[in-house]
């Protein structure tokens, strides 16, 4: 746990989530620095909070180190950047906003009428934003990262002449390293709702595990804040804390319309036997076949031998006729082709086990899982 007590950050560790040791001062890093932990990299991560001029304000840098204790002692950056984190001694530039990142309309529209031609005031509510927060966990193959993005004033005397919460909204990314990021839909995942007397009005916060498995959802707990409080509207008054839920591997589908669609992958392998999808399609109907590096049918692994699948499930298993699993295939360079009529398609993965276990990571876990990986496969969904 880093614990931040508005002078330094200190680090605590605890064998049960209940009773925690302080084990140390973490290095200078403002408020808002987190940890997480990347079990691809097999490295923990310090999240830092900077601000930069280059980078609209509000940044992060990275730090890492595979011991935990280690991980929160470095040397501060002097100058350097580099595109990856080599060395266990020091402090990278990370990421931060962009371009693509656009200030809130809603206040641009609040300046001040009596202001609206003074440049100042107009820079003051039209701020570039800035990257408030950055907290990541592995799910199944990738790093999903939580930005939490402050679209509006940077100045704290705009807001306390507002007499609201910030506007902190909260984007999706992923990552195969946790260092890169791709944010392909700059969208909202969970906005503030802008509406005076919500609870989530503004200020969103993710949790710092992003996610947990439940039954076949995905649980996001997360705060929000509705600028009301005791003594009248403020901007860090009326917290309160509440659960967005998604589809297991919600977050995208190829979608196939009526007239049918097809999806080829990439060249892959796989260790597994049995090929399970993430699918709805309760009016619709899907198959898979699987190729060789040719593009040639793989026999018995056809389209018309497969057993076709209409449903919606988030972990079904496909079949073929004349065939037992995919154990033959193991090890070799394929490509899996899906036909799908009237439906989305959310993944697809190959098992060793008849339960559908994925092996992959589980974000901050769930009440099915013993760990962070999927071992249990369709036991973890609620099934009818």
């Amino acid at each position: 746990m880093l614990l931040y007590d508005e002078s330094k950050t200190r680090a605590y560790l605890s064998a049960d989530g209940i009773h925690w040791n302080l084990r140390g001062d973490v290095t200078d890093c403002g408020d808002n620095a987190t940890a997480f932990y990347n079990p691809f990299r097999k490295k923990w991560v310090i999240s830092i909070r900077v601000a930069s001029g280059a980078r609209n304000g509000r940044a992060r840098n990275y730090r890492e180190h595979a011991n935990f204790l280690e991980a929160i002692h470095w040397t501060r950056l002097q100058n350097r950047t580099s595109e990856v984190a080599t060395s266990p001694s020091e402090e990278f530039e990370w990421t931060g906003t962009d371009p693509l990142d656009p200030p809130d309309p809603a206040m641009i529209a609040r300046i001040p009428t009596n202001s609206k031609d003074d440049p100042r005031i107009r820079s003051l509510y039209g701020d570039p934003p800035q990257l408030y927060n950055l907290d990541a966990v592995a799910y199944e193959s990738v790093m999903v990262g939580m930005f939490g993005i402050l679209r509006g004033p940077t100045a704290g005397k705009v807001w306390d002449e507002l007499k609201c919460a910030k506007r902190n909204d909260l984007h999706i990314a992923y990552s195969r390293d946790g260092f890169f990021w791709d944010r392909p839909d700059r969208t909202p995942f969970l906005a503030c709702t802008r509406q005076e007397g919500d609870w989530e009005n503004g200020y969103l916060h993710a949790g710092v595990g992003v996610m947990c498995v439940v039954d076949d959802k995905l649980y996001f707990y997360y705060s929000g804040w509705s600028g009301i409080g005791p003594k009248g509207p403020s901007t860090y008054a009326g917290g309160s804390t509440g659960v967005a839920m998604l589809r297991r591997d919600g977050f995208a589908s190829m979608d196939g319309d009526a007239k049918g669609g097809t999806l080829t992958t990439r060249l892959v392998t796989f260790k597994g036997k049995h090929l399970f999808v993430n699918v709805d399609a309760p009016m619709g109907e899907l198959r898979a076949e699987v190729l060789d590096e040719g593009g040639n049918v793989i026999t018995p692994f056809s389209a018309d031998r497969c057993i076709p699948f209409t449903g919606d499930a988030t972990c079904r298993k496909m079949t073929w006729n004349g065939a037992d699993d995919l154990g033959e295939l193991a090890g070799r360079k394929v490509r899996f082709r899906f036909t799908l009529h009237g439906g989305a398609l959310y993944a697809f993965w190959v098992s060793p086990d008849l339960s559908g276990a994925s092996y992959g990571y589980v974000g901050a876990g769930g009440p099915a899982f013993d760990g962070l990986v999927d071992t249990v496969g369709e036991r973890a969904a609620n099934k009818p």
